[in-house]
Order: C-alpha cells, then sequence, then structure tokens
C-alpha cells in the first residue's frame, strides 16, 4: 500500500485540540469580558475536528484497494485487515473501558446501566441506543471508538463492492453510497427512540453511523484521486489551498459560534455537515499535495503527538474525572485553578499515554 505524506502530524494536532476543548468544559465562565466570552463560544465549536479522524479512516483504508482496482495490485486480505484493526484499538481500548467502569463504581455504585454501557463498549455497539451512548459515564470521549469501528467496517464494506464492479461504475457506485446512508440516516433518526437525558438527549440519534459514513466516503474519494493521481506534483497553490480551507473553517465557526450542536447541519447531524467536512476534506487533500505546510505539520513533535494520539484521547477524559473527584474539587470557582488544573491534565495525560502506547497499544508488535 502507497504510503501517504504530511497526514501523520496532523493527527497529534487533532489530539491536543479535543483535550483543549474538554478541558474548557470546565473553565469558569463567570464575569468574562464580551472579547473571552465570544472566544469561549469559538472553542465551543472544536469538536468539528473529530471528522477529520472519520475522512481519515476512509482515505487510508481504502488505498489499498484502490491499489487492486486501478493498478491491479494484490487485493488486501479484508480478514487480516479486520483482525489487524482489532489489535490495533481493542487492547487500549478494552483497558481503558475497564478502568473507567472500576472508578465508576467507586465515585457512584453498581448499576446496571452502567454494566450493559460496558458490554456496549465491548463489542463496540454503543452505538446503537441512547441508553449506551457513552460506554462509560466518567470518560465521555470513548463514544467515539465504537463509530469509528462501524465506520471502518462501512469503508471495507464498501472498497470491497468497488473491487467487483466494472471500473466504469465507480462513480455511479459512489454516488449510490451517498445516497443511501443518507437514506438510512433519515430512517435512523425517525425511529421512535426512548427519550433520555443529558447530552444524549441532543446528540441521539443525529449522531448516526450512517451520517459517519458519508464523512468516510470523503476519505474514500481522496484516496482515489491521490492513487490515481500519485505522481501530482507538489505545488504551492495547495498550500494556499490549505490556508484558505483552515481561515474558511475559522471564520465559519467564528460567526455561528453561538449555535447550538446540531445547528447549520443539512440533514441535522454532528460538526456542520456538510461545510466543515467538506472544508476538512479540502484541508486533507491540499496537505497531502503541500510543498511547505506538510512539512511544517509533519515535525518531530507533532509525529511524536501522532504516535500517542490514540491513548493520549482514550486516557484524558478519564484522567479529568479522576483529578476533579480527587483534587481539584472546586476548578470552576478560580480561574488561575483551572489553568494549574490543565497543565496537571495535560502532563500526567502525556505521561500516561506514552507508556499506554508502549505497553498496551502495541502489544501486537
Amino acid at each position: 500500500m502507497q504510503k501517504i505524506n504530511w497526514i501523520t502530524g496532523l493527527r497529534g494536532i487533532i489530539a491536543l485540540i479535543i483535550i483543549v476543548y474538554h478541558l474548557q468544559q470546565i473553565r469558569p465562565v463567570t464575569a468574562l469580558a464580551d472579547w473571552d466570552w465570544a472566544l469561549y463560544q469559538f472553542i465551543n465549536m472544536l469538536p468539528v475536528v473529530v471528522a477529520v479522524f472519520f475522512i481519515l479512516t476512509g482515505l487510508l483504508r481504502s488505498l489499498g484497494y484502490w491499489d487492486h482496482i486501478i493498478y491491479g495490485k494484490k487485493k488486501p486480505d479484508t480478514r487480516k485487515v479486520i483482525i489487524d484493526r482489532w489489535w490495533r484499538i481493542a487492547p487500549v481500548y478494552y483497558t481503558v473501558l475497564i478502568v473507567s467502569f472500576i472508578w465508576s463504581m467507586y465515585i457512584s455504585g453498581f448499576s446496571v446501566i452502567n454494566l450493559w454501557s460496558l458490554f456496549s463498549g465491548f463489542t463496540f455497539m454503543n452505538w446503537a441506543s441512547p441508553t449506551t451512548f457513552f460506554p462509560s459515564t466518567v470518560n465521555g470521549p470513548l463514544w467515539f471508538i465504537g463509530y469509528d469501528m462501524i465506520g471502518y467496517i462501512f469503508t471495507i464494506l464498501m472498497m470491497i463492492w468497488l473491487t467487483r464492479i466494472n471500473k466504469k461504475y465507480i462513480y455511479s457506485s459512489i454516488i449510490a453510497y451517498i445516497f443511501i446512508f443518507f437514506i438510512f440516516h433519515a430512517i435512523w433518526i425517525s425511529l421512535p427512540w426512548i427519550p433520555w437525558q443529558g447530552i444524549v438527549s441532543v446528540w441521539f440519534p443525529y449522531y448516526s453511523p450512517f451520517i459517519f459514513a458519508l464523512y468516510s466516503i470523503m476519505g474514500i474519494i481522496i484516496g482515489g484521486i491521490v492513487t490515481r493521481y500519485r505522481d501530482l506534483s507538489k505545488s504551492l497553490i495547495w498550500d494556499f489551498i490549505f490556508f484558505v480551507s483552515i481561515v474558511s473553517i475559522c471564520a465559519y465557526l467564528w460567526i455561528i459560534r453561538w449555535a447550538s450542536d446540531l445547528a447549520y447541519s443539512y440533514p441535522m447531524s454532528p460538526y456542520r455537515f456538510p461545510i466543515i467536512p467538506g472544508l476538512f476534506a479540502i484541508l486533507v487533500f491540499s496537505l497531502i499535495y503541500s510543498r511547505y505546510v506538510g512539512v511544517f505539520i509533519d515535525n518531530r513533535l507533532f509525529i511524536w503527538l501522532a504516535g500517542i494520539s490514540y491513548s493520549l484521547y482514550l486516557w484524558h477524559g478519564l484522567i479529568i474525572t479522576i483529578l476533579l473527584t480527587t483534587v481539584f474539587h472546586y476548578v470552576s470557582t478560580s480561574f488561575i485553578e483551572w489553568v494549574i488544573f490543565s497543565i496537571v491534565v495535560l502532563a500526567i495525560s502525556l505521561l500516561v499515554a506514552l507508556s499506554s502506547s508502549k505497553y498496551i497499544e502495541n502489544i501486537r508488535k
């Protein structure tokens, strides 16, 4: 499979952005100046970067299949692909999930609902019900893993079909995928779901695996173009397009910074679909063919962060909860205390992620 340059460091950057967002959720907001409140609202828009993970899943997983379709190379062994994926994400995910479950029992006692959520997390099926949306009540970010796994499977199934049809039907099949997942999303959100509470009542059922599949399709399209035009020269025009994409994303989010979680999405869905995910897809593509931006983003620091980004994502939510419960009980009352808390969280998260990546995440190597 071909190697795609310049997108490794991007994962490290996104991991840091997500941690900043989660730390902001406990930032004191009383008596903020107008500019500070506007900045707070803008940072609340930052979860849209999660869309990049789904785009990268579609891109990277499709490359081997595109090599087979376009150049006749050996088709990926689907069984091996899925097993490798399981070993890549499951050991550390299961470890964090179990530790989170134990900690939830310590602070709030045993709950059948929490046990059911644990089971849904282990089977990557937490997306199937509002009662299990969060596999752990003390580690919110774990919701993403089940969606990522089903998105990975969707990507493989779509690519398998593309390898079996005549090349002249490739474009029409991709268009068909888009319509099919749109229809599935519409059906999913129209089902008579049980009303729930908290943020789940806002997100579910609109956070559907079918809408995220559309993000993966963006990655699949990028994968096909990159494979077909692998000899396309690096050019400053792509650096320019990258910056235009960044500015457009930031400007759009700044303008709508007051909006609710699902506003400005068509159909109603996460991360301001299709505008923001579309701009991210352009950003990823332009990054691959950029002359200077990609070199800067793939610096040693960001590549190092990318190497531990998965463990960093999994552990930081639990670390925040543990520290809030045991040490920083009143972090929301003082800005200085929040800064100290954030520094401590980041330091501990990096240390834990480094160890987790070395001893758990890469256990098979």
